[in-house]
Formats: structure tokens, sequence, C-alpha cells
């Protein structure tokens, strides 16, 4: 029996190379976590871009409320000025609903998004230090991508990149919208990754953040955050809400959800092998096919 493996990959290893980090730079990012784990309570408005090879996106935006112990509140606009999702943790669950229609995930089928599009709602139990509001924002609509610095920061969370980290470089300074900062550059998987922080004088906190991912086309992330209050008071009702009448539970997705059953035939489809040759699946019925799906950075 012949057995056929394909391999894709969208590797980072040829972008791989040392990095050398320097006190100074170590300092500054020690000093914007540490403002972070020092205010009682954090609000600010992040606009955030992203750019794919030759492909850009628009300006999504969204507000934040964060409050310890263990509280925020997120609200996502779309790019014509409208409310998308709202993400709400009341200091034991986290919650997403949406004003309107929910969004269309890659790994759904359309007729389940047209069942389940109105008045539903996400709900999962956040531990304390042990959830991530970046990785929930991409459900909120809008087209918001994950955050450069993660808003759970503020609550204690540990970035899920930290053990990857490679050291943190210093970048100079420059005025952002009118203030000081300081920048620094964090390196993650020997290059593959870096964010690019400018950090305000005044407060450590982020005023212009950068991220790239360097693979065979090049990620890149932008944010600003503006209109950033410190200690201020924010009110019980922020960080509460309840299901109104009618509502049901829903969960995104998984992409196991669309595996094909056992016995049903696997649609084809025409891919490149490792020796640069072009190969269908069809070419091999009745034959084992092991594909393998793997990806650096």
């Amino acid at each position: 029996m012949r057995t056929l493996i394909v391999t894709m990959c969208l590797a980072a290893t040829a972008f791989a190379q040392a990095f050398s980090g320097d006190a100074e730079g170590r300092a500054l990012y020690d000093q914007m976590v540490g403002a972070l784990a020092q205010a009682k309570t954090l609000r600010y408005v992040c606009e955030q871009r992203r750019e794919y090879g030759t492909w850009k996106s628009g300006l999504s935006r969204y507000r934040v409320w964060l409050r310890k112990p263990n509280h925020f509140r997120i609200e996502a606009t779309r790019r014509n000025g409208e409310a998308a999702g709202t993400l709400i943790g009341d200091g034991e669950n986290l919650w997403v609903h949406w004003p309107g229609d929910r969004p269309f995930f890659s790994t759904e089928e359309r007729v389940d998004w047209e069942a389940t599009a109105r008045n539903v709602y996400m709900s999962e139990r956040t531990p304390p230090k042990m959830h991530s509001i970046a990785h929930k924002l991409n459900v909120l609509g809008g087209g918001l991508g994950m955050a450069i610095v993660n808003p759970s920061l503020f609550h204690g969370a540990k970035s899920s990149l930290a053990p990857y980290l490679d050291g943190v470089k210093s970048l100079g300074k420059k005025k952002v919208d009118g203030e000081m900062c300081d920048g620094f550059e964090i390196s993650y998987m020997k290059h593959q990754r870096s964010k690019y922080v400018w950090i305000s004088r005044r407060d450590h906190l982020p005023r212009e953040l950068k991220e790239v991912v360097r693979v065979s086309t090049h990620l890149a992330n932008y944010e600003r955050w503006k209109k950033i209050e410190i200690d201020g008071k924010l009110e019980d009702d922020l960080f509460r809400w309840t299901p109104p009448p009618g509502w049901k539970k829903w969960r995104l997705p998984r992409q196991s959800d669309r595996l094909l059953k056992t016995g049903a035939e696997a649609p084809d489809f025409k891919a490149r092998s490792l020796k640069g040759k072009r190969i269908g699946l069809a070419d091999y019925r009745g034959k084992v096919v092991w594909l393998v799906f793997w990806r650096i950075g």
C-alpha cells in the first residue's frame, strides 16, 4: 500500500535570526507591565488596522474599560461607525453579545449562520489570571484582530508568547500625538515575530504599537491607544449583562465540527508537493493519504 504525505506549511524559519536585547529596553517593558499591574481602573480607545502583503484593512475601533479584580468591558465599532459586538467580564463569567447579526465565521456553514445570526450570546467561565481578552476580540466583529498588548495583562494574566521571548531592545524616543514616548522592540521565536511599542513618559502606557509576523508573506498590525484614563471611577453597570428573554447561548463552531463522517467521500483539491510538483487528491484514489498542516510563527 502506498501512502501520500502532503505537507502544507506557512513557515517562518527562513526569517529566523539572532536578536540582541538591552537593559534599557527591558526596563521600559517592565515599566509598561508595572503600570498596568498598579492601575486600579483603566479605560482607553484603541484604533487598529492590519496589512497582509499588498492587502490593507480599514480602521477598526474598540473602547476598553478595565477594573480590578477581573472586570472588563470591550465595545467594538464597525468601520461605518455602527456598534459591533460587546464583551463583558463580570468577575466570574465572560459574555459576548451583538446588537444585530453576529459575524460569520469561517468554521461554520452559511445555513447555520442564517439560523443563529440574531438573539444569541456567548458565555464562559473566566478564572482570574487564566483567560485572555485579546483572543476574544475577533468574535466581536468590526474587522478586529488580536490586540498587540493583551488587555488581560491588567488583570495579571501572562502572555501566551512569554516562553518564546528572545529579548527586548530600546528604540529611542519620539513624539506620538504630542506626547514624548520611549520605544522598545519585543522579539519572539528568533525574531520571527516582533512587537514595537511606544509608551508615554507620563504614565508608561502604550500610545503607538506595531506587530510584525515574518512568514512567507509578512503580516503587520498597527494600533493607537487614545483617551487614556487611569484610576477613574467605573460604575458597576458597565460590567453587568443578562441575556434578554428568548435569547439562546451559542458557541463558536470548531473546525472538528466540520470533519468528514466515516465513509464520506473527501472533496478533491490540488496542492504543491515538497518537490514542487502539482498533485491532486483524486490522483491517489483508493490509497491512504496522510495530510499534515503546520505553521511556525
